[in-house]
Order: C-alpha cells, then sequence, then structure tokens
C-alpha cells in the first residue's frame, strides 16, 4: 500500500497489492506545505494500521518517512517521552504485529536545523521503531541526499528476518515485555519489545 499524511489523515494511493510494479508507480513527488501537514505524524499511523485488519497474519512493516516530530499537543511536549499520540500508535502496532521501519526526513519545523526539534522527532522515530521491532534510519540532523543507503540496509534487514513463537505462561489479559537476546555477543535482534496476551 502506498498512502501519504494530510493534514492529520492519510490518503491512500494504493492499495494493498503483490504488484509491487504497481506500487511503484503510484508513487509521487511529495509537494505540501505546513498547513496541509499532519500535526503528528503517528495518528497517520495509527489509521494506516487499520488497513491490516483485512488481511491476513504474517510479516506485516510500515515505511514511515517523516520528520517524526509530533507537534498535536505543542512543541513544548513533543519530546518522545511526552507524545500521547506516538504511544498509541506504538500500542497499536504492537497489538496487530506490525513493525515500523522509520527514514528521517527534515519537514517545515525541522528542516532549519533546530537540534531540540530534529531530537525529538528523531528520538520519536527511534522510540517507534525499536519498540515495534523496527528500525529507524537517520542521516545525522539534515535530510538524506539519497535514500539508496536506507533502502539496502532496509531489505537486508526484511530478508534475514526469522519467524519466532513462543509459548507464554500468562494466563491474564494484557501487555507484557519481551527480551530476545543471542548467545552471540556481535549479534544484535530487533524485536517487538513486549506482546498482547488475549
Amino acid at each position: 500500500m502506498v498512502a501519504y499524511l494530510r493534514a492529520g489523515t492519510i490518503q491512500v494511493r494504493q492499495k494493498f497489492t503483490d504488484d509491487l510494479e504497481k506500487a511503484a508507480n503510484s508513487l509521487r513527488i511529495v509537494t505540501s506545505s505546513s498547513v496541509s501537514a499532519p500535526s503528528s505524524p503517528y495518528q497517520g499511523v495509527e489509521e494506516s494500521l487499520k488497513r491490516f485488519d483485512a488481511l491476513p497474519t504474517g510479516r506485516r512493516a510500515i515505511l514511515l518517512i517523516s520528520d517524526g516530530l509530533d507537534i498535536s499537543r505543542g512543541i513544548e511536549s513533543s519530546s518522545p517521552s511526552q507524545s500521547l499520540d506516538l504511544d498509541q500508535a506504538i500500542l497499536r502496532a504492537q497489538r496487530k504485529g506490525v513493525a515500523v521501519y522509520s527514514f528521517y526526513n527534515a519537514a517545515s519545523l525541522t528542516e532549519n536545523g533546530n537540534s531540540r526539534l530534529v531530537s525529538n522527532g528523531q528520538g520519536s522515530l527511534e522510540k517507534l521503531s525499536e519498540e515495534t521491532g523496527g528500525r529507524a534510519f537517520f542521516q545525522g540532523i539534515s535530510s538524506p541526499v539519497s535514500f539508496d543507503p536506507f533502502l539496502r540496509d532496509l531489505g537486508l534487514s526484511l530478508n534475514r528476518q526469522f519467524a519466532l513463537t513462543y509459548l507464554s505462561t500468562h494466563m491474564k489479559k494484557g501487555y507484557y515485555k519481551v527480551e530476545v537476546i543471542s548467545t552471540n555477543p556481535n549479534v544484535k535482534i530487533e524485536h517487538p519489545k513486549g506482546y498482547f496476551y488475549k
């Protein structure tokens, strides 16, 4: 699926499809203004997560290209620890088993290099990706010249995925944290930080 965030909602350009060429052809150059920019990219993530309900279970992922800055409750509340929309998006992605991969790209409030806002945006993207089992990609505090290195790394990550199943010992409904480690100290395992027992 290809969708764009505009004014807090997603505009789907291509519904879910197995036809990669069809999906690629639906991509367009992003042109926008601060007026139509979403105040929280995470509201769009939540809305796109609803689209997964009709799909069979299996490997699920979202690629979010954003500056990560959530100003829905004001700039002073834009840190990763204070963004309610970010926390809700993480919770919903974990419940649906969707890993979120994110590419940082500066936008209207972060393109001037304000270190506090850039840090808040990148920190939010990092938290979203880490908590859902994805990965965040940055290139300093500015937009990357090209997404090619990010896309290559993302391709490697997706091609090296393994399905891991386990039996929960919890009998009550709720969220439970999980830590997955390797006996090899040189291997880093990216995974969702928890699961929901239904």
